[in-house]
């Protein structure tokens, strides 16, 4: 029978939490903890490392601290800061050349530009989908000509909505749909900008696309790979072979759908200087957060990312 969640006192948070063997040393200190971060947030966050059974119930590692599980949670909150200050700069930088392709083809006029004639239509379900596309995107015309000024002045003034303006309110999800429902020559052209085949630069689309929302919501990024609800993969690139990384019956055991994989991805969208200066930075919050762990190790952490020893090699 499914345990009953009762509502729980801060207070009663805690002794739940020390009668399953965690050290607390300060209760008025986790409590204003908790009350920031929340305890669903926090401890069913970032307590997996530290537990070391769950039956009957959950017991922490011997000498596990409520302060190492704080630290795991500001590590992981950092590295959401990091990835998503470039995720959005990716984000800008795909749906400039997107909009700009599209456009060269097909025009500034959403009149013409939004015909099924402009998208993949071959087989009923793209051409469902097609369709799908063009009424979502004539209703945020309709939406946006209300409330958002560049949209309202162009509709206003010239009749007409390029895609460079409405493409200003698409979400990263958004721009992935658009990009997956285009005629393969304009895929090709798109991909091409950034030395990746279709099916490729779809793959690490869908990637860029995952983290960069969880980033915004707020959500565990560390442990990526293990939160996926289904598996989609990256395809094995040039770096993978670069990093020397372990094979197993799947290809390389990292870097296809944790966080190695979200740092290959970025590398084809980001100028050296700042990349570098990003694995640098999380190179030092790795460190930071080392001198804070004592009941694990923080390999334990770097395993769950999927930073395999070499990979700091890809500053190179």
């Amino acid at each position: 029978m499914t345990e009953v969640k009762c509502f729980k006192t801060y207070q009663e948070q805690i002794e739940i939490l020390k009668s399953r063997g965690l050290i607390i040393n300060n209760d008025e200190q986790a409590i204003k903890i908790l009350k920031r971060a929340n305890y669903y947030s926090l401890i069913n966050g970032y307590k997996d490392l530290f537990i070391t059974n769950t039956k009957p119930t959950e017991c922490y590692r011997a000498n596990s601290n409520f302060s190492e599980i704080v630290a795991l949670y500001c590590f992981d909150r950092r590295l959401r800061e990091l990835f998503l200050i470039e995720l959005l700069r990716i984000e800008k930088v795909i749906r400039t050349t997107v909009t700009h392709v599209f456009s060269s083809y097909y025009g500034y006029d959403h009149k013409s530009y939004l015909s099924l004639n402009s998208f993949n239509t071959k087989g009923k379900k793209n051409l469902s989908f097609a369709q799908n596309l063009i009424d979502e995107l004539n209703d945020k015309i309709c939406k946006y000509s209300k409330k958002h000024k560049a949209i309202s002045y162009y509709n206003t003034h010239y009749g007409y909505v390029p895609l460079w303006v409405l493409s200003t309110v698409f979400s990263f999800g958004d721009l992935n749909k658009f990009y997956s429902r285009l005629k393969y020559n304009l895929k090709k052209e798109i991909s091409n900008e950034y030395n990746l085949s279709v099916k490729d630069f779809e793959s690490v689309l869908y990637i860029l696309c995952a983290i960069r929302n969880k980033c915004a919501h707020g959500d565990r990024i560390y442990s990526y790979k293990k939160d996926c609800v289904s598996s989609h993969y990256i395809p094995v690139i040039k770096y993978h072979t670069l990093l020397k990384l372990p094979i197993n019956n799947k290809g390389p055991k990292y870097g296809r759908e944790d966080i190695l994989a979200l740092l290959i991805a970025m590398k084809y969208f980001m100028k050296p200087k700042r990349y570098n200066l990003l694995i640098t930075n999380i190179e030092n919050q790795i460190l930071k957060l080392s001198s804070k762990l004592t009941t694990i190790s923080i390999y334990d952490v770097t395993e769950v990312m999927g930073l395999y020893k070499t990979w700091t090699e890809l500053k190179k």
